[in-house]
């Protein structure tokens, strides 16, 4: 069941220049969120977000030129302007209501635009490095997700979700480069300017059903299947089950283990599938590049231990495990087993609160075809309040 919530009204604004990489840059934050209760079951929430900047990128003085640029006369990298200007604006509507004692749901729609340029100094970037871009990308989105909720018994509560969401994107990008040959030296030092257009759509659809019961006094267990889908910029769909188990072994010990199938979503970028043959033979050819980005493909399993072993006191231990293909941050390639175990100890003594958590991980790999293992990592966290 979904607990409707007070009627409030909430609203909070930020408008602050933060200097990222110089001086020059500025950042513009808003935020707020409305809630209002329509009738005793019926609420509808509403959040609205925004983040402006205009980034300049770093400067680096008295760099080396690397190319000669035709009729130009030497010019000091410091001068660059290039830069990097961010529009971010997202709206959510969530409306959620109690139908009946056993029946309710909750709606989300939102939308967002982004909007990024990149603007080029000419002579500086041509000279220092080979090419100048002035790139404008858009992207507007729209995703909806309902989420019905049926208390099919005292013991069992059925829920349900549907996700579908669009993901348009716009590039039009102007590039000045040199014509260059096979060894990378130049054959023209008269830039040209090449063009580079794309829009792309990628599509997000899926459904999940979840049984949330209690087997017995003790034991609790929900069992879900997903399905998820994704065309578009990338072509991929799987069919997903999530087993989550809690018991309650005494009055003061309790466990839970779990296991997890999931298909995670990509970045919806990348490179644009013609940009390499654009590209060739000039000082800004590119690899192959990631033109169809990948879906991660995971397991896990987790178990931990939570018991109070004295009045106020908490011991917990944790542990998980995950394979995952395709992992989406250390690359696409190869498969990535990851583990972690965490455990932590929580006293009150009135009015002071002790607590320890100790975090270990390993088994990650990163760097170029995931053939680099990461360190072991261990972090221990103390804290008094």
């Amino acid at each position: 069941m979904i607990p409707p919530p007070r009627q409030s009204i909430t609203l909070a604004l930020l408008a602050c220049g933060v200097p990222l990489v110089t001086t020059d840059d500025a950042k513009d934050l808003a935020f707020g969120f409305f809630s209002y209760r329509l009738d005793p079951s019926t609420t509808v929430s509403r959040m609205l977000s925004s983040s402006t900047g205009n980034n300049q990128f770093s400067k680096v003085p008295n760099e080396q030129p690397q190319l000669t640029l035709a009729g130009a006369a030497p010019a000091n990298s410091a001068a660059s302007d290039s830069g990097l200007n961010m529009r971010d604006y997202l709206v959510i509507l969530t409306p959620n209501a109690q139908i009946s004692p056993d029946l309710s749901y909750q709606l989300a729609v939102a939308g967002r635009s982004i909007s990024q340029q990149v603007i080029a100094s000419n002579a500086q970037d041509l000279i220092c490095q080979g090419v100048a871009p002035t790139v404008l990308r858009d992207d507007h989105d729209v995703t909806v997700q309902g989420d019905p909720y049926w208390k099919k018994t005292t013991t069992s509560t059925w829920s349900t979700g549907f996700p579908l969401g669009s993901f348009p994107i716009d590039s039009n990008s102007s590039r000045l480069v040199f014509q260059v040959d096979a060894n990378d030296n130049l054959t023209s030092t008269a830039p040209e300017e090449v063009n580079l257009n794309r829009h792309r759509t990628g599509i997000v659809t899926g459904l999940n059903i979840d049984d949330q019961t209690t087997i017995t006094d003790d034991l609790n267990a929900t069992i879900g299947v997903r399905w998820d889908a994704v065309d578009g910029m990338t072509r991929d769909s799987r069919l997903d089950s999530t087993i989550p188990l809690t018991y309650k072994a005494t009055r003061d010990v309790t466990m839970h283990a779990g296991f997890t199938s999931s298909m995670q979503l990509p970045v919806f970028s990348g490179t644009a599938p013609d940009a390499p043959a654009t590209f060739a033979g000039t000082s800004n050819h590119e690899g192959p590049g990631q033109s169809c980005p990948v879906t991660e493909h995971g397991l896990e399993w987790e178990f931990g231990i939570v018991s109070h072993p004295v009045k106020d006191g908490t011991i917990s231990w944790n542990s998980y495990f995950e394979i995952a293909h395709r992992h989406l941050d250390a690359g696409p390639f190869g498969v990535d087993p990851l583990a972690e175990l965490s455990g932590g100890v929580t006293s009150h003594l009135r009015p002071v609160v002790l607590s320890l958590d100790c975090i270990s991980s390993r088994g990650q790999r990163g760097s170029f075809a995931d053939c680099e293992r990461l360190p072991t990592v261990y972090l221990v966290n103390a804290e008094c309040a």
